[in-house]
């Protein structure tokens, strides 16, 4: 089976990123000169991902599709004015949205799992990708194409992981399991925010996933949890239970998490030093101010 599709759930809250997020969708906030949405939408296309399903929330849906549609007004005005560096992150953004087929539908805050659920009837019987944008892989290979390779020889589950320092795991879903190859595990065990000190592991998810159509009824027999949500990843966790084969998958790049403030203002730095002009510059101001 090809892999052709993607589900991003953002239907959540996003409390972590309030007051903001009351307005902006915390997958239009930006992570240098672009928002966590783009690099997601990047990384799918890049990997031969050509249909897209983001499930947001109502109050979001309009900023995010006008988001999408993009602005060429705008962008003729910037290159009438000669400001082509400018002009090109809007063309850069029609392009990319160009290559997919775009929907967007909306859910109610119920967890990332009830938001895959909404995704169905686009998806079908395929495998597909289910991915987080507030996750972001710096590297060289796109992380889905990562996937994409496991899932070509697996025909199987595979979930994206990395190690964290063992104080971190509690806040993630940690696995465990048989060593297939330097990087590639097959999952014997999944523990959802485990209690500290309790982890199978320090291999954690990095919310990118890519999955066989039978997650969705694993999905429908989830007990709502904390604040009636479904948790996806527990999901994953029943089928490995029952027998079902998940590979779990090191993955090579920088994972870059800004699911919180902090984690967010931590990406932005990464990035500002790995721009060499940008560092330097960013240097020498620390340096004025008595910070560095």
């Amino acid at each position: 089976m090809e892999v052709r599709k993607a589900i991003i759930p953002v239907a959540g809250l996003a409390t972590r990123f309030l007051p903001v997020t009351q307005a902006v969708p915390k997958e239009l906030i930006p992570l240098g000169h672009k928002p966590l949405l783009q690099y997601a939408l990047q990384d799918l296309r890049d990997s031969g991902i050509s249909e897209v399903v983001i499930v947001t929330s109502p109050t979001h849906r309009k900023v995010v599709a006008d988001y999408l549609k993009g602005n060429l007004k705008l962008e003729k005005l910037l290159r009438d004015a000669k400001k082509e560096d400018l002009a090109l992150r809007l063309s850069a953004l029609r392009e990319l949205v160009s290559d997919l087929s775009i929907t967007v539908i909306t859910d109610r805050p119920l967890g990332h799992g009830h938001a895959v659920l909404q995704a169905k009837r686009y998806i079908g019987e395929e495998p597909c990708v289910v991915l987080y944008p507030d996750d972001v892989i710096y590297g060289t290979t796109p992380i889905t194409e990562q996937m994409i390779k496991v899932f070509r020889t697996a025909q199987s589950s595979v979930a994206a992981l990395s190690r964290l320092p063992d104080k971190e795991v509690s806040a993630k879903g940690a696995v465990s399991g048989e060593r297939i190859s330097s990087r590639l595990l097959k999952i014997e065990k999944i523990v959802e925010k485990p209690a500290p000190g309790t982890a199978p592991s320090s291999l954690v998810s990095v919310g990118w996933h890519l999955v066989t159509p039978d997650i969705f009824s694993y999905l429908r027999k989830l007990r709502p949890g904390k604040n009636g949500e479904l948790i996806f990843f527990e999901a994953l966790a029943d089928m490995v239970q029952d027998g079902k084969v998940v590979y779990g998958y090191e993955i090579e790049g920088t994972w870059l998490d800004c699911g919180s403030v902090e984690g967010w203002m931590k990406a932005n730095a990464y990035l500002t030093f790995k721009d060499k002009g940008l560092a330097r510059e960013t240097k020498e101001f620390l340096k004025q101010e008595g910070l560095l």
